[in-house]
């Protein structure tokens, strides 16, 4: 099942990078979807520290790394939604009002 989930998960993980780099409100929720998707999998955006990781001990720290790494991703994530939709509220409002 996995290896049916993988390459759509990574599909919407390009797709959500588009809509973030335009700063579109579905980017955000894209990648609201995926926030669970990537904790269960531990498909993490950050994951490629743990290669560099030589012994356990360190592919562990890697690891909690990343997830950190991947909460402040999702807090940025929410910055740039609230900002998004206040940009949409404002335009709206200058459109009904003039």
């Amino acid at each position: 099942m996995l290896e049916v989930i993988r390459p759509i998960f990574l599909l919407s993980m390009i797709a959500s990078a588009v809509g973030l780099g335009l700063a579109k409100q579905w980017g955000c929720v894209v990648s609201y979807v995926q926030v669970p998707l990537r904790f269960t999998f531990v498909l993490l955006s950050f994951g490629f520290l743990a290669l560099l990781a030589s012994d356990q001990s360190g592919y562990r720290a890697a690891i909690y790394t990343a997830m950190a790494l991947e909460v402040a991703r999702l807090a940025a994530t929410v910055f740039l939604h609230m900002k998004v939709r206040q940009g949409a509220s404002s335009s709206v409002e200058a459109v009904t009002r003039g």
